[in-house]
């Protein structure tokens, strides 16, 4: 979905499924879905988190979003080893996703070489961890790119032998439903219905996500902390990919929920924190591109600008347009004033009542 929402935090959908994956449960529950073969028999209590990126020579770097090693035990004789769990996530459709876990498996690999190199004792044989990757889509439209690295090389049969195998195991939204979602045993499963739901009309989209959340109360008592998680996914989805006219209903819906008055003032809680964050965001979207426009304009008009620019761009997006008298009033207001704008433009029910 391309929208000025989305973009506001750009990295959001990222940032949030990376601390989810983090947590024993969510990657227990993807594992067992894209390698269940191995997935019940590795031990997600005690995870070693990998460093996020690898610097290169050019003083560049290669950020990745998860990768945890943890130890994984054969059934066969026993015989622990450890095993590197690669998580991607995309909200769009990336050609270059192959070739992308590929490199960050052998970044990472080349660490183990280096160390190995640095202080192995004569006679110890190099060995590297095997690395399990997945790719976690959650964009609303099929996965309609490359989905391994040999769909990256475009040449004759006969030189098809040579090319490397490399597999991306690959989880998809638009192959599953609501209700396939909603249906699930795993919490997490029915947790990304309100994800499937985002593009759904406001009743549809409200009905989801108070099952989701209906749901999930029980956890509330068994893993307090794992609760506090899926239920910040839920109202972050809701907070940030959704028309803002539709927060009031929303986080209505959120509170009433939940039977516990506890958890009502929790989320109630939650739902105000993440709503201030939000608008903080919004400010600092605004002053970025006043700090790109200070480059070329004077620092104080830049910001002026940034702000005006932001201003203009959120109401276009909610509204269609902007009136001239509104036009004008953000042409003449100054710094406080369109500070103050700046943080109620994403809430104003018209752009008559922006406050200039």
């Amino acid at each position: 979905m391309a929208s000025k929402q989305e973009e506001l935090p750009h990295d959001f959908p990222d940032r949030m499924m990376r601390e989810r994956f983090l947590q024993p449960e969510t990657l227990r529950a993807l594992l067992r879905e894209q390698a269940p073969a191995v997935a019940d028999l590795l031990d997600y209590e005690h995870p070693e988190v990998m460093p996020p990126g690898y610097p290169l020579d050019d003083w560049r770097r290669r950020d990745r979003d998860v990768l945890v090693r943890l130890h994984f035990r054969d059934p066969a004789d026993g015989r622990e080893v450890l095993v590197c769990i690669l998580v991607e996530h995309q909200s769009t459709a990336d050609q270059t996703m192959p070739l992308r876990l590929l490199v960050y498996a052998v970044l990472h690999w080349e660490k183990e070489w280096k160390a190995w190199h640095d202080s192995h004792k004569r006679g110890q044989p190099l060995r590297l961890t095997p690395v399990v990757p997945v790719v976690f889509y959650t964009g609303q439209q099929p996965w309609d790119t490359n989905r391994c690295l040999e769909d990256l090389f475009d040449v004759p049969d006969l030189l098809k032998e040579w090319l490397p195998r490399w597999r991306m195991p690959l989880w998809e939204l638009p192959q599953h439903s609501v209700e396939e979602l909603l249906s699930r045993n795993e919490t997490w499963w029915q947790a990304m219905a309100v994800v499937r739901a985002e593009q759904a009309p406001t009743e549809e989209f409200t009905r989801v996500m108070q099952e989701v959340l209906r749901r999930l109360e029980p956890l509330a008592e068994q893993r307090p902390v794992y609760w506090h998680d899926l239920l910040q996914l839920v109202l972050y989805w809701a907070l940030y990919r959704r028309p803002s006219k539709e927060y009031p209903v929303l986080l209505e819906v959120a509170r009433a929920s939940q039977s516990n008055v506890k958890l009502q003032q929790e989320v109630q809680s939650m739902s105000q924190q993440l709503e201030k964050t939000r608008e903080q965001e919004v400010f600092e979207r605004g002053l970025s591109a006043g700090e790109r426009l200070g480059e070329s304009r004077g620092k104080t008009q830049g910001v002026l600008e940034g702000l005006r620019e932001t201003i203009r761009e959120i109401l276009v997006d909610r509204f269609g347009s902007v009136p001239e008298a509104v036009k004008a009033r953000i042409e003449a207001a100054d710094l406080p004033k369109l500070k103050q704008a700046v943080r109620r433009a994403d809430t104003v029910s018209s752009p008559e009542e922006l406050p200039l």
